[in-house]
């Protein structure tokens, strides 16, 4: 797969937490960490990760079973904190999609990188 080109200005190492919590649905977060997990494949130095209340297994809207990479108290180094929610699920998985590619611009990448990172996930 050919890399694509990075903006001048692109962040390295860029962290995304995002918060899980009871009952939450599983497309308010998977579908950023999926945007990011494929962007990954260009840029290994992305990392993004669920953050919870407590540092222990949560159930998700659909009875998913969810283990956190920190809990708050571990105060895990980040750059950006997505609270996701009631906005992406009533936006469906393109919403959610969305999300991660602006993150993605908020990070610093330019346009071909999120095309190429789209392209992919299609």
């Amino acid at each position: 797969m050919p890399r694509p080109p990075r903006s001048h200005l692109r962040q390295p190492g860029f962290r995304l937490g995002v918060y899980v919590f009871k009952d939450a649905e599983v497309i308010d977060y998977a579908a950023p960490i999926g945007v990011f997990s494929v962007a990954r494949r260009f840029d290994p130095e992305l990392d993004a990760f669920l953050v919870a209340e407590a540092g222990h297994p949560g159930q998700t809207q659909a009875g998913l079973t969810v283990v956190p990479s920190y809990c708050f108290n571990d105060r895990p180094a980040l750059d950006a904190f997505l609270i996701a929610g009631r906005i992406v699920s009533a936006g469906g998985i393109s919403a959610g999609m969305e999300m991660g590619f602006h993150l993605l611009r908020r990070a610093g990448y330019d346009e071909s990188f999120i095309d190429e990172v789209a392209r992919v996930m299609e």
